[in-house]
């Protein structure tokens, strides 16, 4: 089972990833696909197991890996403006996932 659940928080990982640097610039704080694939991961894989999807996402982020909205990277775009909204998909899918376990 734990290679299972290290696959499975890698492909959801890589779905972020494909997900987020596609972005709709409204304003500071582009529209991108990224809260799905929150939302898909904590419903998927639940709340403990989504949030290590989520936190493999940011750090390939500030490792430097263009994953974030408009295909950019590093650690000035988790302190910058946006930075709040991604620090926020951990939480969020730690509260969903919680939600999903529950309710389904």
């Amino acid at each position: 089972m734990k290679v299972r659940n290290s696959v499975l928080i890698a492909l959801l990982a890589a779905a972020l990833c494909v997900m987020a640097p596609l972005a709709v610039p409204l304003g500071p704080v582009p529209v991108t696909l990224a809260t799905l694939g929150v939302y898909l991961a904590a419903g998927l894989l639940g709340p403990w197991q989504g949030a290590a999807a989520v936190g493999l996402y940011l750090a390939l982020g500030a490792g430097g890996v263009p994953v974030f909205a408009g295909f950019t990277a590093g650690f000035p775009v988790l302190f910058g403006v946006t930075g709040g909204f991604l620090w926020g998909y951990l939480p969020c899918v730690i509260l969903a996932g919680l939600l999903c376990r529950r309710c389904c």
